[in-house]
């Protein structure tokens, strides 16, 4: 260290408790560059890590799940019919829909076929004229 004291020093730097001399080609541009990838490279680790903790969470989840199913067998006969009944009701709300939708094909294509036929008389008269 004695050595560097008597040099000038102003071409040097402290880093630590050590003295290292400077380098030129450094910019504060390229600093600021060293700055974002030393944050990115922290940014990643995080990503994984919370990565790794939802993967852990996903696995807990699946276990609860297949607890709860067997769970769900010992169901009363009395939520069973209320099940029953309100799945019926939501067929029949279902049944309702596909016929009015049926209808309305029905109707499409009898305006379909009509316009067909008229333009094959049209056709018709023409060849005739």
């Amino acid at each position: 260290m004695s050595e560097v004291l008597e040099m000038d020093q102003s071409d040097y730097v402290v880093v630590g408790e050590e003295e290292v001399k400077k380098t030129e080609s450094i910019t504060k541009s390229e600093e600021k560059i060293e700055k974002q990838e030393k944050e990115t490279k922290g940014q990643g680790e995080e990503k994984h890590k919370d990565k790794e903790e939802e993967d852990v969470k996903d696995k807990k989840k699946e276990k609860k799940r297949k607890s709860d199913s067997k769970d769900k067998t010992t169901n009363d006969v009395g939520k069973l019919k209320a099940k029953l009944e309100k799945l019926d009701g939501k067929i029949a709300a279902l049944l309702e829909k596909k016929k009015d939708i049926m209808c309305q094909i029905e109707a499409a294509e009898k305006k379909e076929k009509t316009i067909v036929v008229e333009e094959e008389k049209a056709g018709a008269t023409e060849t005739a004229a």
